[in-house]
């Protein structure tokens, strides 16, 4: 897989204290290009890797850096998948003259599946930030339709979710 992004914003008033007009305007972007691979390495064992570089400019100011991730999932049986990934791991960027390290986070997880039922957990340990609960429950009453509920905790805004997923009988959209 691969994917490119970008955000930017121009316009952005400069300014060094309370004032009406702006000294100057100025522009913020971001950019990510990203490879990824995938592999099943048995019938229960699949890894994964991807590679990025990312870059933020701001004003006159950019920082850059390259990313790496790894996965992997497992299938006990029909039932039971567990998976993990270490996501954004690298070395810091350099903005402004300080290092900052890329958002880093580990995440552990499992799926368990019975019929038309499944249950959904996950701990996302990111670096530097407190350690986030997943939660979910999902039931699947007609195969072209998927009926999802679930909890976050350790966030401050976020707590339930629900929604619900379509796909056309034979299965190529959704």
């Amino acid at each position: 897989g691969a994917r490119a992004g970008y955000m930017g914003t121009d316009g952005i008033p400069l300014r060094t204290g309370p004032s009406e007009q702006p000294l100057a305007l100025f522009d913020a972007s971001d950019g990510v290009f990203q490879g990824a691979v995938a592999r099943q390495v048995n019938e229960r064992l699949a890894v994964g890797v991807s590679a990025a570089y990312v870059l933020e400019n701001i004003d006159t100011r950019t920082a850059s850096s390259a990313i790496f991730g790894v996965g992997f999932n497992y299938h006990f049986n029909h039932h039971l998948t567990i998976g993990s990934a270490l996501l954004n791991a690298g070395p810091s960027a350099t903005f402004d003259h300080r290092e900052f390290s890329m958002p880093r986070r580990f995440s552990f997880g499992g799926i368990w599946r019975q019929g038309i039922y499944s249950l959904r957990g996950e701990v996302l340990a990111p670096a530097d930030e407190n350690v986030k609960w997943h939660f979910g429950a999902e039931v699947t009453p007609d195969p072209r339709l998927a009926l999802r509920a679930g909890f976050k905790l350790g966030y401050d805004t976020q707590v339930f979710a629900a929604g619900f997923g379509a796909r056309t009988s034979n299965g190529r959209f959704g």
